[in-house]
């Protein structure tokens, strides 16, 4: 049995029932699925980890750092297995290459190395800019890296960046008006 605690992508848990049935493992027949999403704040992860453990599955799928790190947090001797950003700099595993532990997955932390990349291209594709906002959440790693890497590289291309913190879905009206009173070109 598998358990599933992932912050839904659109289509997320649906594909990954797509890629078990090409392996051959068919719900329902010789796999079974325990699905619990972590929908809003995330304040019930480590119990969700917990219910899923008593549910006796084999292996916990966990998306994103909150519910890869209420996995970790949790210290259960079942696997993780994680889709998540930068999960050496989120403390989950001592490095990629060594996860050690259960924890073991994939690391999606191309945002922070590209993010001084984006913020060239537009500069290249706008050369008038001066004034670029970006939105990003202090309170994920990923997003704090990326911050500091496009904080270096635009003084270098002559920009100021603004920075436009949101830490709740409910802040993004706030911050586009804070965008707009800022007067950002990008």
């Amino acid at each position: 049995m598998v358990g599933w605690l992932v912050f839904e992508a659109e289509g997320g848990l649906d594909g990954f029932r797509q890629g078990l049935r090409e392996l051959r493992y068919v719900e329902g027949r010789n796999i079974a699925i325990e699905s619990r999403s972590p929908e809003g704040s995330g304040d019930r992860l480590v119990e969700q980890i917990e219910e899923l453990a008593r549910l006796k599955v084999e292996i916990i799928v966990t998306g994103g750092v909150p519910a890869t790190v209420a996995a970790k947090r949790a210290a259960l001797p079942i696997p993780v297995v994680f889709v998540m950003a930068d999960p050496a700099g989120s403390g989950v595993v001592a490095s990629l290459a060594h996860p050690r532990g259960t924890m073991t997955g994939q690391s999606l932390a191309i945002e922070e190395q590209f993010a001084g990349k984006w913020l060239q291209l537009l500069k290249e594709a706008a050369p008038q800019l001066s004034r670029v906002a970006y939105l990003w959440n202090p309170a994920n790693h990923s997003s704090a890296s990326s911050w500091k890497a496009m904080r270096g590289l635009a003084r270098t291309l002559g920009l100021t960046l603004q920075s436009v913190e949101i830490c709740d879905p409910k802040d993004i009206g706030g911050a586009f008006a804070a965008i707009t009173r800022e007067r950002a070109d990008g």
